[in-house]
């Protein structure tokens, strides 16, 4: 799974999120592009003790062996805004 190039940036907190991905399996002979049909879908912290994360609607297609595929999915990507600071 590898981020395709179009990225998403967060007003609230500056994140850049890769909100389209290619993902390949070759084993399974699959090959996906996946985007999602509404960018803004972050859920932003208002506290250091929480992170900030996307989270929201996909959209798939591909094949599989040479076979058109297409459907819907859920995507939730952590780690884009800042690093969460835990205190001892």
């Amino acid at each position: 799974m590898q981020p395709s190039g179009h990225h998403w940036r967060s007003k609230d907190t500056q994140a850049d999120y890769p909100v389209s991905w290619h993902v390949s399996i070759p084993r399974l002979a699959v090959e996906l592009d996946i985007t999602t049909p509404l960018t803004s879908q972050e859920l932003a912290s208002k506290t250091e003790l929480s992170p900030s994360y996307w989270e929201g609607a996909i959209d798939a297609k591909g094949t599989k062996d040479r076979t058109p595929y297409s459907g819907v999915g859920y995507l939730e990507m952590t780690g884009y805004a800042r690093a969460l600071v835990l205190s001892h």
